[in-house]
Formats: C-alpha cells, sequence, structure tokens
C-alpha cells in the first residue's frame, strides 16, 4: 500500500494472492477459500472517497458455492465506487464449463438498488449431486441470460 491519507485521499493498494480465507474471521460458517490479487486506487475526500479496481479472485469457494455443488470458481472484476454506487463488469468461470459474463451496478444509500446483466454458459453439473438423491440426472449447458432489477 502506498500513497497518503489527508484533506484529499491518494492511496494505491497491490495485492498478491490474498487469502480469502481472511474473511472466515468476519464470517463464521463461511469457509472461504481461494486467493485475491489485483490494484485499487482509492482517491478524493475522505468523506466522500472515488474507489477504482481491478481484481482477480482464483478457487473462490464458500461453504454454500461447496452445498450448491459448484467447485472452485474464478472471478475476474473491474469498476468503481463513487458517489454510493458501484459499478463493474466481471467474468466468472470454473473447470466444470462456467462461463458468465456481465456487470452492472448497485447503490449503496438508503435501500440498495440493483441493476445486473449476465449471460453465458452454466453447466448442469452444478445439480448433479441433488438430482442424484432423487434418482434423476441431467447432461449439458444452459445458455443463460439473466438480468436484476430492483431493491435488493
Amino acid at each position: 500500500v502506498t500513497g497518503k491519507v489527508a484533506q484529499a485521499l491518494d492511496i494505491n493498494a497491490n495485492l498478491a494472492r490474498v487469502p480469502i480465507s481472511l474473511a472466515n474471521s468476519f464470517s463464521p460458517g463461511l469457509d472461504a477459500a481461494g486467493s485475491i490479487s489485483g490494484t485499487v486506487k482509492v482517491t478524493g475526500q475522505p468523506s466522500t472517497p472515488s474507489v477504482a479496481f481491478n481484481i482477480d479472485a482464483a478457487g473462490v469457494q464458500t461453504s454454500q458455492t461447496r452445498g450448491a455443488g459448484l467447485g472452485g470458481m474464478n472471478v475476474s472484476s473491474s469498476g468503481t465506487f463513487a458517489g454510493n454506487k458501484l459499478a463493474f463488469d466481471a467474468n466468472i468461470s470454473d473447470d466444470a464449463g462456467l462461463g458468465l459474463k456481465g456487470g452492472g451496478s448497485v447503490t449503496t444509500a438508503g435501500t440498495p438498488t440493483l441493476a445486473l446483466d449476465f449471460n453465458g454458459k452454466v453447466p448442469f453439473s452444478f445439480l448433479a449431486a441433488k438430482l442424484a438423491a432423487q434418482g434423476l440426472a441431467l447432461n449439458g449447458t444452459a445458455n443463460v441470460d439473466v438480468q436484476v432489477r430492483g431493491p435488493a
């Protein structure tokens, strides 16, 4: 981390394979795994900072994603946070054929509002365990185009 904190912020952070498991200390049961690398730049006034980021996460897993049958995912994302609004683009993939691209925005003032668009391929293999418990099987990949809009 380099830069200064004064009346105007000018902070640069470089992340190199930071363990995502650090989040487990703050969220019992999360059981997060993987690592994050990338850059973060913070500018502006301390009361209204602007943040620009470019992040690559590898092998991302939580107890929830494991429970859903998903393996370690890779996420690349870039974006900004300013004026109580996060705007980002992201690519999400895994070794089983998951391949989603998209992004959007999330407001953070008052009631958070989502405006997200993602499309790509989702392998049916993530349903395998739940279907097998019912004596069913499904093979292949779904092409999806998802929009999420409204209050969170």
